[in-house]
């Protein structure tokens, strides 16, 4: 889906725009790709999710977030600054298991010199605010006390 988004926004976008099934097809493709299985999300929540799209309209402006992300100068400009100068702020990182782009530990400790915390959760996806919005939460909490303990 990046690459369709970043690609051709507007070919998602105006056709999720045109027809609510479409609206729910992709989007809920993108939940149950990146959920945790045992996650236990109601129907409700993911009914409300589509509804932000279908009642604002906003489904080829999402769609299109990909493409000037990817393709602005700025960002290729950050991703080789940052490729070259590892990321310096302090980071807190929660893995997920069930991340749709999972990224190994020794990459990101590549990447963010300044790691707070990490932690590998044992359950969990790309949606895990909405999944497990206390386990999230409570690893949150946990970094800013680290980063207010650490300056």
């Amino acid at each position: 889906y990046l690459f369709q988004q970043a690609t051709r926004p507007n070919s998602v976008g105006i056709g999720m725009q045109d027809s609510p099934v479409a609206t729910a097809t992709w989007i809920l493709d993108k939940f149950y790709q990146g959920m945790d299985p045992q996650s236990d999300i109601s129907k409700d929540d993911l009914i409300t999710n589509l509804m932000f799209y279908w009642l604002t309209g906003s489904q080829t402006t999402a769609a299109t977030l990909y493409k000037e992300f990817l393709w602005s100068e700025t960002s290729a400009q950050n991703i080789k600054f940052l490729a070259a100068q590892r990321f310096a702020p302090s980071v807190s990182i929660s893995d997920f298991p069930h991340e749709i782009y999972p990224n190994p530990e020794v990459v990101l400790r590549f990447l963010y010199k300044r790691i707070i915390s990490y932690r590998k959760e044992d359950k969990g996806g790309h949606f895990a605010a909405l999944e497990y919005p206390e386990t999230l939460a409570k690893h949150v909490h946990e970094m800013v006390e680290l980063q207010f303990t650490n300056s």
